[in-house]
């Protein structure tokens, strides 16, 4: 169970702040890393580390908005928006999901390109497997990047869409449309 208030803040608003910068960052990461070796060896553990922490705060976050919103209904107040902007966060888990796990994929690339890159190095031959040339072995790593890059874009396309959708709807619940 997580807090309702800190300092007479409900603790929804607190936590979905670091919640929905670290999703967006870790995804425009992830993004990076995918396409960029270079990048994705410079970022090395702390890609995955903030997708796992991100997979830990969406929980909390909808729990937090959760409690929240029970609050405010046992407070007489009932908005369609905030129960779309409910509805809508459920969303987010299974897309925070993928973005842990491809951050989690594209760390193993750097970890398995560290342990390939000895044996790359030592083999003077042209050919790794028999009937197999290096180029076809380097061909297949690319199909493997590329998959891996085009599954990065589809998840944080996916969630970055999603974030902002439910962002929208909790700010309509507090603010109003802004049209007034």
């Amino acid at each position: 169970m997580v807090p309702e208030y800190v300092k007479g803040l409900p603790f929804h608003a607190l936590i979905v702040h670091a919640t929905v910068v670290l999703l967006p960052l870790t995804a425009l990461a992830l993004v990076l890393a995918a396409f960029s070796s270079s990048i994705r060896v410079r970022m090395g553990i702390v890609l995955p580390l903030a997708g796992v922490v991100s997979l830990v705060l969406v929980p909390i976050t909808i729990n937090s908005g959760q409690q929240y919103r029970a609050t405010l209904e046992g407070r007489g107040l009932r908005n369609p928006t905030l129960n779309r902007h409910a509805d809508l966060a459920g969303q987010v888990l299974p897309w925070t999901i993928g973005l842990a796990l491809m951050t989690i994929v594209v760390y193993a690339l750097v970890v398995i390109g560290r342990r390939l890159a000895p044996r790359a190095a030592g083999a003077a031959a042209t050919v790794t497997q028999p009937g197999r040339t290096r180029g076809a072995a380097l061909a297949g790593r690319s199909a493997v990047s590329i998959t891996v890059a085009v599954l990065s874009v589809a998840v944080a396309v996916g969630l970055v869409a999603t974030v902002v959708a439910v962002g929208h709807l909790g700010a309509t619940t507090v603010y109003g449309t802004g049209t007034g």
